[in-house]
């Protein structure tokens, strides 16, 4: 039998995903250029397993690294690199229940990709994002916040909802004193929360509207309410 002159591997460069496999083989020759029957020992320098028959599992992302068939007389060598499988992404709001007014902050983290970009929510909740951060956002209403990531194996998408309540208006109304004699003053004086406008009722100079917290001497002619 002719000796072993050339071994070639095929294919010579290649890129997997994680998760992914890839077949390789190798080509022998005499040096008459006839093909020849050859069992190589297959070895792999990183980034996944490489089975007797030449099949590559990549598991771990980066390279490139060294796929090797080994003979006795001569090695043939091919490079493989491994990409990130495919993206994933956790998006989260804290809290996720505030009352009108209020904040929360949106949270996100992603593996393997490369672009996020955001759509519907508010407070700037909007186009390009990094592909990890937090936000601070302030909706009037209940809303969804919705985060697409990229990369090279795919699309992730999630969404958060912010839920809002609308708290109860409260108002304290006194007047100071309660009982004044013909003439005199007495001060009306109010503070509301959840309010945003006050509207007051009564004789003449307590009418229309009136801020949200404040005080008004009165000098009425007989009890009023």
């Amino acid at each position: 039998q002719e000796p072993l002159t050339t071994l070639t591997m095929s294919p010579a460069t290649a890129s997997v995903s994680v998760g992914g496999t890839q077949m390789f083989s190798v080509t022998a020759q005499d040096q008459f250029g006839s093909p020849m029957g050859v069992v190589p020992t297959w070895s792999v320098s990183g980034g996944g397993t490489i089975n007797t028959s030449g099949l590559f599992t990549a598991t771990t992302a980066g390279g490139p690294f060294t796929v090797s068939a080994i003979t006795p007389t001569k090695t043939a060598t091919a490079s493989v690199t491994v990409t990130g499988g495919p993206p994933t992404l956790t998006l989260t709001a804290n809290p996720t229940t505030i009352n009108s007014g209020g904040a929360s902050t949106i949270t996100w983290t992603s593996t393997n990709a490369t672009t996020c970009t955001a759509a519907g929510g508010s407070s700037g909740w909007s186009g390009t994002k990094a592909t990890s951060g937090t936000q601070s956002v302030t909706p009037t209403a209940t809303t969804s916040y919705t985060l697409t990531c990229g990369g090279a194996a795919g699309n992730v998408t999630k969404s958060v909802v912010v839920t809002v309540t609308v708290a109860l208006p409260t108002l304290t109304f006194t007047a100071s004193p309660t009982s004044i004699s013909s003439g005199g003053t007495s001060t009306l004086t109010w503070s509301s929360t959840n309010a945003t406008s006050c509207t007051a009722s009564g004789p003449t100079g307590w009418t229309g509207t009136k801020p949200t917290s404040g005080t008004q001497p009165v000098s009425p002619t007989a009890t009023t309410s």
